[in-house]
């Protein structure tokens, strides 16, 4: 059944937008399989937990705190690494509970995958109090439904030869469900919290939240002190 979903995909004969929730259980319960896979062939640090991995044959559905993200493209996806684990996290805000320590000891993390014409993700955030913040048009369809998001304005002109990073990157966490960027302060974005080194990804993902939370300049009627 996941290879009559998931070829139409790749192939661009069918949107994401078009899947039955039943089709989007079976492909995020997939990618969480294929993910958790991935990740335990990894050599380096194991970003999705074993128990994640163990939930795919025991239980239903996907773990709390996860949310499953895919989205169709216009053009093929041509790139050599078609694949995304990571812990990379922009916060928009910070609840005053939720500290250095407890983002470490968290677990939260993002793997991504692409084929053809498809990205798909599978986020972890087990932040009580927090939700998903997917960008318009970048992040299409999630799933479950009843995952709590607040979608942020539409990124426009992303760079084609990094498709799969900004797909996963620009995924940020808010707990503030009014949040918008008239909320962001002279001095510039909110504090967020890294946990890569990708030079790459975080030179876009400057330029994405230079978009997203403008820096607004202060205008004194042109006096210069």
């Amino acid at each position: 059944m996941r290879d009559a979903i998931l070829t139409p995909l790749i192939l661009g004969s069918r949107s994401v937008k078009n899947l039955s929730q039943e089709e989007l259980a079976t492909l995020a319960r997939w990618t969480l399989k294929t993910a958790s896979v991935l990740s335990e062939s990894d050599t380096g640090a194991k970003v999705v937990p074993n128990e994640h991995g163990r939930w795919v044959r025991n239980e239903q559905g996907i773990p709390t705190g996860c949310v499953f993200i895919c989205t169709s493209l216009n053009e093929p996806l041509f790139m050599k690494k078609r694949t995304y684990l990571g812990r990379f996290w922009q916060l928009l805000d910070r609840a005053p509970e939720l500290t250095d320590e407890s983002l470490r000891a968290g677990g939260q993390y993002k793997a991504a995958l692409g084929f053809g014409r498809v990205l798909l993700m599978i986020a972890y955030w087990p932040h009580p109090g927090w939700m998903f913040a997917p960008v318009s048009g970048l992040h299409e369809v999630h799933w479950p439904p009843e995952v709590p998001v607040k979608m942020l304005p539409t990124m426009i002109g992303f760079p084609d030869h990094m498709k799969l990073q900004p797909f996963a990157g620009a995924l940020c966490a808010t707990s503030d469900e009014n949040w918008t960027s008239e909320l962001v302060k002279t001095e510039g974005p909110p504090a967020g919290v890294v946990f890569e080194h990708d030079a790459a990804l975080l030179a876009w993902h400057r330029s994405l939240m230079a978009q997203l939370l403008p820096v607004k300049a202060e205008s004194d009627g042109g006096d210069e002190a």
